[in-house]
Order: structure tokens, then C-alpha cells, then sequence
């Protein structure tokens, strides 16, 4: 099975960014004569009971990367959508460089390197059903609240030049909610942000994703980071470059996550500025 080709034809056509790394330029933020010192993306955190079947529960593959359970266009309302027939990852696509990319960018004529799937596996996801709840208000299932997180450009280190979002330990609804589990901590939950960001042929513009548990992010409304499963920490590289975008055009970028099991780590680094993002619609107050 090549599940890396599908997917060429459309990248070729051009395609339409909890825990997420955003990477290196060469001009972008830093460029601009006078760039904001910081950036801030409003979010909304949707918290779950460890009762939820997606929630407190071990893949069968056990832990690590699991890809393909999630469809490559984004639904009609703004959310992701599971598909199944997904497998835990033996090897990521990589471009030519060696950085890994994401299976849906997959170009041989660039002289990346298709992906390798292993056992097939849903990533602990029991099906479409339990997944629409994941991003949706569903009273008697979540409690949702918007939650803001800040990207500070940095001006020494590694990030120089870049805005930066680094919480090691990301725990954004600690006694509020359904409050803590017997860990201390409120651990279970999702957090979708929308924004948007300005396309710069000139720029160079690339970002880097890392996720533990699940990430995903939608470009113009098709996947571009596959980072499903628990506790594998991967990451994913995207060259905006290579998107057949259009110069100076607005795109929307979605990102979706969830921590499902233990710690989990919120990073992100991005060398352009990003919109200023609205929190997603809270569609019901739960008592």
C-alpha cells in the first residue's frame, strides 16, 4: 500500500498552522521594521472525563505516532473528521534534507522519501463517533472555555528572531471544569485555535510541529500535520513553499489537539506573524 501517493496529485495542484513548533527563516517576523514583541492565540479548551471512551486508554499498537485515522480535507464546519484505516508510523515521510514532513505533502519529484506504515491501528480513537466529540460543545460529554496562550519574539538562542510559545508543562484548566483527577491535575482535554497568516513567497516561510498526544493542522483547509497517537512526541516540518500558495493571499490555518494521557507539553515557534485569532463559537453553557 502507498500511503504517500495519493495525496500527490492534490499537493500538485496546491493546497488549499496543546503542542505545535512552528520553525527557522531567514526573514519574516524579525524583518519587519517594527514586529509585535508578541503574538497571542485564543483558543478553546474542551475538557473530558477519563470515562471517555478516546480518554485514558492505550493504543493497541501501544504508544507512539499513528497517522491516516483523520481525512486530508477538513469538514464543512470547520472540524476534523476520523476516517479510520489509520497504522502506527514505522517511518515518516522525509524530504530530502532529512526533515520529516507530513504524509499528505509527499512529492517524489522533490526527492522526498514515502512513509513506511506499520500495524494498522486507529491511535486509541473507537471510531467517528466518540472523535466528533472531541472538538464540539456536547452537553453531559465537555465543558468548554476559551483559553489564551502567548508566542514572545525572541531575540537570542536558539529561536532568535522567531516568536516562541514554550510551556513544558501545559495544564490550562487545573481546578476548573470537571476539575482535577488523581493526578493533581485536570488532565484530559482538547484545544482547538483558528487564526491566519499572510503568505510571503519571498520569506522562506517554514514551520515545525511537534505533538504529544495528538496534533493536527489544517492549511486552507487540508492537512498538513499528521501527529495522531499518545506519548510519541514526533514532529512534522512545512515548508509554505511547497504549498503552490499564492503571494500576499490570507490563508486560515486550524489546529487541533488533545492530551489523553499523563504530562503534556505546548511548543510553539514561528518565523511569521500570525492573525489575530478569534476563540471558536462555544455552542452551549452547560450548568
Amino acid at each position: 500500500m502507498n500511503v504517500n501517493a495519493n495525496l500527490h496529485s492534490t499537493t500538485s495542484l496546491s493546497l488549499l498552522a496543546s503542542v505545535f513548533v512552528l520553525g527557522a527563516f531567514p526573514s519574516g517576523a524579525a524583518a519587519q521594521a517594527d514586529p509585535p514583541e508578541t503574538i497571542e492565540l485564543t483558543g478553546i479548551v474542551r475538557d473530558f472525563l477519563p470515562s471517555h471512551p478516546d480518554f485514558d486508554v492505550a493504543p493497541n499498537e501501544g504508544w507512539g505516532h499513528y497517522m491516516w485515522n483523520i481525512a486530508p480535507v477538513l469538514g464543512g464546519d470547520g472540524k476534523p473528521i476520523y476516517q479510520g484505516g489509520g497504522y502506527k508510523v514505522q517511518d515518516q515521510c522525509l524530504e530530502s534534507t532529512g526533515r520529516p514532513i507530513c504524509w499528505t505533502l509527499y512529492d517524489p519529484d522533490l526527492g522526498d522519501t514515502p512513509a513506511v506504515p506499520g500495524n494498522p491501528d486507529s491511535g486509541a480513537i473507537q471510531g467517528a463517533w466518540t472523535f466528533a466529540t472531541w472538538f464540539r460543545d456536547i452537553p453531559g460529554i465537555n465543558l468548554s472555555m476559551a483559553y489564551t496562550v502567548t508566542a514572545t519574539l525572541r531575540t537570542k538562542g536558539t529561536y532568535a528572531g522567531m516568536y516562541e510559545c514554550n510551556i513544558p508543562h501545559f495544564y490550562p484548566i487545573d481546578g476548573l471544569l470537571f476539575g482535577n483527577d488523581d493526578s493533581g491535575h485536570n488532565n484530559f482535554f482538547t484545544f482547538e485555535i483558528v487564526t491566519d497568516f499572510t503568505y510571503d513567497a519571498s520569506a522562506n516561510q517554514e514551520f515545525l510541529i511537534k505533538g504529544d498526544d495528538d496534533v493536527w493542522v489544517f492549511l486552507n483547509g487540508q492537512l498538513v500535520a499528521d501527529l495522531g497517537g499518545l506519548n510519541g512526541s514526533p514532529e512534522q516540518w512545512i515548508d509554505l513553499d511547497r504549498l503552490g500558495l499564492v503571494d500576499g493571499q490570507t490563508y486560515p490555518i486550524h489546529m487541533f489537539s488533545a492530551n489523553r494521557t499523563g504530562d503534556v507539553k505546548l511548543h510553539l515557534v514561528t518565523s511569521f506573524a500570525l492573525g489575530n485569532s478569534a476563540p471558536a463559537t462555544i455552542s452551549a453553557v452547560f450548568d
